[in-house]
């Protein structure tokens, strides 16, 4: 969904968390030195061990100990 002056929400399903929670999406060019980063301050993969990887776009939630979460998304580029 996204509002006249471009700014969207996504809205996502996240089946291994108990309640529903906000989130920021945060488009990435390298999407393993974003995990990275993000996990060495304490988030966790919502989906555990899982990357979802469509073969067009590589993502995950991440969440922080304080419950906020973070999509992480590479769209790859030809």
């Amino acid at each position: 969904m996204k509002n006249a002056d471009g700014f969207s929400v996504i809205v996502t399903q996240v089946d291994n968390l108990p309640q529903d929670i906000t989130s920021i999406q945060m488009n990435v060019r390298d999407f393993d030195e974003a995990f990275e980063l993000l996990e060495s301050k304490g988030f966790k993969n919502s989906q555990g061990d899982k990357i979802t990887d469509t073969g067009t776009s590589k993502a995950t939630m991440m969440v922080a100990p304080s419950g906020f979460g973070i999509n992480v998304t590479e769209h790859f580029r030809k």
